[in-house]
């Protein structure tokens, strides 16, 4: 073959390769790690339902001040009760308008007691640390205080791992921690699950990195409390709670696509991510049907 011959056929295969990776990118799914970052705003079809409606309650934390609200419209379970002052608002968030912006000491809870978050359970928040705390930094909890039986939390430790705690009948600590360590100043999405002799399994950015067993789950008529009145510093954003023990796949889909489904479209049963949370969660697999109405 001569030589501009050659040079035409090589640009065809270009030409054919490049077409190939377009459209991949469009189409990808059902797995996080085939879509990836490069398929932002990208997508089509339509956007995932939301699961607000199937979890406890949900707060986008997007208010500038004040209360904030829980999306299910449940006034009881609105953050309307704030320990010291009342934390500001960030526009550096990773979903919606803005975020919460803490610095210890402050916090937000529910008058809701939420009675009947026991076993199974779930929560998750995304959060981004200020500053290496000086002692574990509790940012999301089913009550406050530590050795009570039925106390819940979601935390950050001095180390840089993340824990997810829950006290059982005994008021004996069950923890998982993440092996790894997080930077600061990274936004990061962490969810922990229970069944009570079960499974305790924490998930960091969509991906599980840590499980032990329950022991015998408590019952425990306390608030939801946003940030620990304590140690925490740093920015917390799209937090929710539910009665369920969720799949590995729902984690991820959470992570990847929101609890309100905005960053993701559902063309078929196949995903294609449109949002931002896409770089962070881009090791997990997604549900297999990208329609399902609610979490499991």
């Amino acid at each position: 073959m001569h030589a501009r011959g050659r040079r035409l056929l090589g640009a065809l295969v270009l030409l054919v390769a490049a077409r190939a990776h377009a459209q991949s990118s469009v189409t990808c799914g059902p797995a996080v790690a085939g879509c990836g970052p490069g398929s932002i705003g990208g997508g089509t079809g339509t956007l995932q339902p939301s699961w607000v409606s199937a979890v406890l309650a949900a707060w986008m934390l997007d208010e500038t001040s004040g209360t904030r609200v829980n999306l299910q419209g449940t006034t009881s379970r609105d953050l309307a009760t704030l320990d010291t002052s009342d934390p500001a608002s960030s526009t550096d968030r990773q979903e919606g308008a803005r975020s919460i912006s803490i610095t210890a000491a402050q916090s937000r809870h529910t008058t809701d007691t939420f009675p009947g978050l026991v076993s199974p359970q779930s929560m998750g928040c995304w959060v981004k640390m200020a500053a290496n705390p000086t002692a574990s930094a509790a940012f999301l909890m089913h009550h406050y205080q530590d050795g009570v039986a039925g106390t819940t939390k979601l935390a950050r430790g001095t180390s840089g791992s993340y824990t997810f705690t829950s006290y059982d009948t005994g008021a004996a600590a069950e923890v998982v921690a993440s092996p790894s360590t997080y930077p600061n100043n990274v936004w990061t999405h962490v969810v922990g699950t229970l069944i009570s002799s079960g499974p305790l399994l924490l998930y960091i950015n969509g991906a599980q990195v840590a499980s032990g067993t329950m022991t015998t789950a408590a019952a425990s008529a306390n608030p939801i409390y946003v940030s620990d009145n304590f140690t925490f510093s740093g920015l917390i954003d799209e937090c929710w709670v539910v009665n369920l023990q969720l799949s590995a796949a729902s984690v991820c889909r959470i992570c990847s696509c929101g609890i309100r489904g905005e960053q993701c479209t559902c063309n078929g049963t196949a995903f294609a991510t449109t949002g931002r949370n896409a770089s962070a969660c881009g090791a997990c697999t997604l549900p297999a049907d990208c329609s399902a109405a609610a979490p499991s």
